[in-house]
């Protein structure tokens, strides 16, 4: 068999296990709007269950915010800004807490933090996130501060797990989405919901005055740049997933992780 054709039918095989996975009803979850959690396949059942998923979570967004020039000063987003400015469009427009995340490998062999997209900027795995390490530090350290002194409403959630990722499911429904992790099989992935965090970050980009095209690319950068940088997720299929509909549930693959 030529590599071509074997590839192709690994790819069926694949493709095939993540439509069992993605059909199951138990793993099927409808859409809870005000909340967010990070793409991490390590959330168990009642963690999160139906937050749209994006990298790093609310954090995530505040990362790449960074990136970007501040309407208000005319100068890039300081480290507070940029976690202000995300806890206000919260806020103001009734999206629910701040959310964030860890896991139980923090302090652990060089790990400053759980969350993986938020670790490998801080550790400068990747020019592409544009942004130095000491800077997204600060940036942690301002959410730390604001999770503990208890006067901000944030959703923080500490993660147990060994990552078993199989893939990365790109979800571009907007009504159901799929939980990542099945503990009685120990099936895991990834999870990406494209489509809802698109519309959502189009909303947030105009309340706080940035261009949506910027912040799209920003964000689309650094999630890159988590994905190819993570021993979890490099050479991992990237597969496309709707279930809206459920006569019609779609299932393909559309590329795979590189490596950085």
């Amino acid at each position: 068999m030529s590599p071509e054709k074997a590839r192709k039918q690994e790819e069926i095989i694949i493709e095939q296990a993540v439509k069992d996975f993605v059909s199951n009803p138990e793993h099927q979850v409808q859409v809870d709007d005000k909340r967010r959690r990070c793409v991490d396949g390590g959330y168990r059942p009642g963690q999160s269950e139906g937050s749209m998923a994006i990298a790093g979570a609310d954090l995530g967004t505040s990362m790449a915010l960074l990136t970007l020039e501040n309407p208000l000063t005319g100068e890039l987003f300081t480290p507070q800004e940029a976690f202000e400015a995300v806890y206000k469009y919260l806020q103001d427009e009734g999206w629910g807490d701040y959310c964030w995340h860890s896991d139980t490998h923090e302090g652990h062999k060089g790990v400053v933090v759980g969350c993986g997209h938020c670790n490998a900027a801080i550790l400068e795995k990747s020019k592409l996130y544009g942004v130095n390490g000491e800077r997204v530090q600060q940036l942690l350290d301002v959410v730390r501060k604001a999770h503990q002194n208890g006067q901000y409403n944030m959703e923080f959630i500490e993660l147990d797990r060994e990552h078993a990722e199989r893939g990365v499911l790109v979800n571009t429904g907007s009504l159901l989405t799929v939980k990542p992790w099945d503990l009685d099989t120990g099936e895991q992935y990834f999870v990406y919901d494209k489509n809802l965090h698109h519309d959502y970050l189009e909303i947030l980009a105009e309340v706080i005055g940035v261009e949506y095209e910027e912040l799209q690319a920003s964000i689309d950068a650094q999630t890159n740049a988590t994905l190819a940088s993570l021993a979890s997720s490099q050479g991992k299929p990237l597969i496309e997933i709707n279930l809206d509909d459920p006569d019609d549930i779609k299932v393909g693959i559309i590329g795979y992780v590189p490596t950085a």
